[in-house]
């Protein structure tokens, strides 16, 4: 299962970069404590959780249910400071 997850991970790390910058930044970024404590809400609406890394950083399980979030978290974890980007 793990395996499959990061393979998942993987696949959709291309279509991350270009959910990044294929869409504005929407208005709920000013507000990621809204969204924390409303995880149903992120998990119908997929941009919404990719959007905000802290969401997956709260709630373990939602990240494990959208990969594409969990990739987001990655991201911002390990390759934005190699990149010189503030995160």
């Amino acid at each position: 299962m793990v395996l499959m997850l990061q393979i998942k991970a993987m696949v959709l790390v291309e279509l991350e970069f270009q959910v990044l910058f294929s869409f504005p930044q929407p208005s709920f970024l000013e507000s990621p404590l809204l969204v924390t404590q409303n995880p149903i809400l992120a998990v119908h609406n997929p941009i919404l959780a990719v959007r905000n890394p802290i969401l997956a950083v709260r709630n373990p399980i939602l990240a494990v249910r959208n990969p594409i979030l969990a990739v987001r978290t990655l991201i911002h974890t390990w390759f934005r400071p190699l990149l010189g980007h503030q995160m």
